[in-house]
């Protein structure tokens, strides 16, 4: 009994441990993607994109970036990733707080973004 007690500690010590080690190790990651993004001068259109749980990564002519936008009345309250599609055009310049999204059929949205998933 006291064996299955310590196993059971140690488990949840070690579940602990992981936990923490893989929640440091996504913040950089997610910190590092949204730097490469914030410095970006991004004038292209839109060659490919995935959704994922909350950021959207763009595939671009010339580079790949990923970013997490904001739905606001800024962008009629439209969802990105629902809303861009491939051969759209977006504009960034570098450390700007806005990303605007030009669709083939000239309607425009702008788009605000969070410096991480954490921040949301």
């Amino acid at each position: 009994m006291i064996k299955k007690i310590i196993f059971g500690g140690i488990v949840i010590i070690v579940f602990f441990i992981v936990d923490h080690f893989m929640g440091n190790r996504m913040n950089k990651i997610y910190s590092d993607r949204f730097n490469d993004f914030n410095k970006s001068n991004l004038k292209s259109i839109i060659v490919d994109l995935s959704k994922n749980r909350r950021d959207v990564e763009l595939i671009l002519a010339n580079d790949t970036v990923a970013f997490f936008p904001k739905t606001s009345d800024l962008n009629h309250n439209s969802i990105f990733g629902f809303t861009a599609d491939k051969g759209d055009s977006i504009i960034k310049k570098p450390f700007n707080d806005t990303l605007i999204l030009k669709k083939s059929n000239g309607k425009i949205f702008r788009y605000t973004f969070s410096k991480s998933e954490g921040s949301l």
